[in-house]
């Protein structure tokens, strides 16, 4: 008994160094570590998705994939628990079908399984095909998820949109694991998205509490002080990430708008040029920078800077809508009737557009 006691022991302190690794960018170190754990079959499904993680940052996941094909034959490891991660991996291998057929297995004989149900959505939704999001939300309320499938579940429901059902799954997550970070940042997205703004911030500051070095939080609770207009504790915000992760674009446009809110156009630019200096093709920041280059009267610049953002995202209907409120603003008409008319093929329902083309022409008339 002291001798499985101390191998438990043992493995428990191996699974913190290798997961320690992971979160450090050190892939080869926990990769040696979480291969061990495997073939000493400790928590082998957790292990699993580590072992995902780092063979997909490192592009190797057919060699996971063989490793798993050989533990399907040994009666030591459960077998659905396996078959869930082989068809994870055809699923980040963008291998649908095969996908399919993983996660069809294991229902065919245990219909009920909520991991099964889950990626098969996940595929069906990334392939296009019908979705009843509203049943397997249902299906998640009347069942008992472990704290990380509730994490799982919820980050899907937030990014199909299914706010209050990615709300129901990181409480339920929270409830079951209280000191995870990851599930108080979740929570407080969603409370963002809802316009929840006081009890958003309250989940982050959980969050941080928990983990205060995580950039994407503290980036995220600034952009909830944008929000409701203090910039300076944005700002703040912004500065903790930017000290963590130096390179962060989200962090750096969003103290570009805090600068821009506080009438500091000059620094509101710079930032925008650092982060275009980092990511050239984001729409975004384009947009943003064209925005406070048209405050600064800069009429010619932002028009420029609209150009480039529309060689990235030519169809991006934000772009084509502040592009042609900046030309009808020069007086560019012939211009303002081109952009009105690519407008309205994409959106005709905006009467707005309708009249500015047809002052447009009624300048080019006259």
């Amino acid at each position: 008994m002291n001798f499985l006691k101390n191998t438990g022991l043992k493995n428990k302190k191996t699974y913190i160094k290798a997961y320690n690794y992971l979160q450090n960018g050190k892939f080869e170190e926990s990769l040696r570590l979480f291969n061990y754990l495997l073939d000493e079959n400790y928590r082998s499904f957790s292990i699993l998705f580590n072992l995902i993680t780092i063979h997909n940052e490192l592009n190797s996941l057919d060699t996971l994939l063989n490793k798993i094909n050989l533990l399907l034959d040994n009666e030591d490891y459960n077998y659905y628990e396996l078959l869930i991660q082989k068809g994870n991996i055809f699923y980040l291998k963008k291998e649908y079908d095969e996908a399919i057929k993983c996660f069809d297995e294991i229902l065919i004989d245990d219909s009920d399984n909520l991991w099964a149900k889950f990626y098969k959505t996940k595929v069906l939704w990334e392939t296009k095909e019908e979705c009843d999001f509203a049943k397997l939300c249902d299906i998640v309320k009347n069942n008992h998820a472990n704290y990380y499938l509730l994490l799982l579940l919820g980050e899907f429901f937030l990014e199909v949109n299914m706010l209050d059902c990615a709300l129901f799954c990181f409480n339920e997550s929270i409830k079951k694991h209280s000191k995870n970070p990851t599930s108080w940042r979740d929570k407080g997205i969603v409370l963002k998205e809802l316009n929840l703004y006081p009890e958003s911030l309250d989940a982050f500051s959980k969050s941080l509490k928990l983990n205060g070095l995580d950039p994407i939080t503290w980036n995220y609770k600034g952009a909830v002080y944008n929000l409701i207009g203090k910039y300076d504790s944005a700002l703040k915000c912004f500065d903790k990430c930017l000290s963590i992760d130096p390179n962060s674009v989200p962090a750096i446009v969003n103290k570009s708008i805090s600068y821009f809110n506080l009438g500091n156009i000059d620094n509101s630019l710079k930032y925008c040029e650092f982060a275009l200096k980092l990511d050239s093709t984001n729409c975004h920041v384009w947009d943003n920078y064209a925005t406070f280059l048209f405050h600064a009267n800069r009429l010619e610049e932002s028009l420029n800077a609209y150009n480039h953002a529309l060689i990235s995202c030519p169809k991006n209907i934000t772009l084509l809508k502040n592009k042609l409120i900046l030309l009808f603003n020069m007086g560019n008409w012939e211009d303002v009737l081109i952009f009105s008319d690519e407008i309205l093929n994409i959106n005709n329902e905006w009467n707005w557009v309708e009249e500015y083309k047809k002052l447009a022409s009624e300048k080019l008339n006259n």
